[in-house]
Formats: C-alpha cells, sequence, structure tokens
C-alpha cells in the first residue's frame, strides 16, 4: 500500500474527526437552558455528529480495504454523507430564527466549510481508487 495514494483518505479521516468532536464542543449549537424547551439547532448538532461519527468509519473503512473497486464505492458514498451533513443545519433542520445566535454565527459555516472539504476530498480519494490498475499498489 503506498502511502502516497492514501493522503486522501488520512486528511478526510480527521477532517470528519474534527467534524465530529467539534460538533458537540467548539462548533456547538445554542446550550440547552430549559428540558422543557429544547431549540431545533440542538437536533441539528446531534444529526451531524452522528453523520460524523459514519463518515470517520466509513473513511476507516476506506482506508483498511484493500479492494480498490470497494474503497471507491466506499468514498463515493461518503461524498454523499458529507453533503447530506453540510444540508442539515438550516436546510433538512432549521436553526434559531435570530441571525446573531451561536448556531448561525459559529456552527452553521463551520459545519457546511468542513462537509464541503470532507465531501472533495473524498472524491478525490475515490478517484485515485478507481484509476488504480491492481489491488496490491
Amino acid at each position: 500500500m503506498k502511502i502516497k495514494r492514501k493522503i486522501p483518505e488520512l486528511v478526510s479521516v480527521l477532517l470528519s474527526l474534527l467534524l465530529f468532536f467539534g460538533s458537540f464542543t467548539v462548533f456547538s449549537a445554542c446550550p440547552v437552558t430549559d428540558a422543557s424547551h429544547i431549540m431545533p439547532c440542538h437536533w441539528a448538532q446531534v444529526t451531524v455528529t452522528g453523520l460524523g461519527a459514519l463518515l470517520t468509519v466509513l473513511f476507516l473503512a476506506a482506508l483498511l480495504i484493500p479492494d480498490r473497486k470497494i474503497g471507491g464505492g466506499i468514498c463515493i458514498s461518503a461524498a454523499l454523507v458529507a453533503v447530506l451533513t453540510a444540508l442539515v443545519p438550516g436546510t433538512l433542520i432549521r436553526l434559531c430564527t435570530m441571525p446573531q445566535m451561536h448556531c448561525r454565527l459559529v456552527m452553521q459555516p463551520f459545519l457546511v466549510l468542513l462537509a464541503s472539504l470532507i465531501a472533495a476530498g473524498s472524491l478525490i480519494a475515490a478517484i485515485i481508487h478507481l484509476k488504480r490498475k491492481d489491488k496490491s499498489s
């Protein structure tokens, strides 16, 4: 296995881990203050955390599976999950209505940018997988 061909997947694993951990730490949604009233941005954060974990598992599987077609397919599916992740905050799950809230100022731009980078890296990894000639390289 040539490490040079695995760089897009390694970068994507790191970005997916940043997405996973960042979604509930630094780049989290608005805090839950009352258990009886949970704002919708909290559910966007929970969804993105789950999708970040899924992306991490997909990229680790693509790194470890030697078959080039399976690895390419995993990377293509990871690109689709990354696009879905970018659509979660604000499109699939609404955020707070006030534009100065933390979920709109910090969480949404961070998640869209990071998910876009993950999708691009995953497409590059898929192209590298599918252009390979044999299973051993």
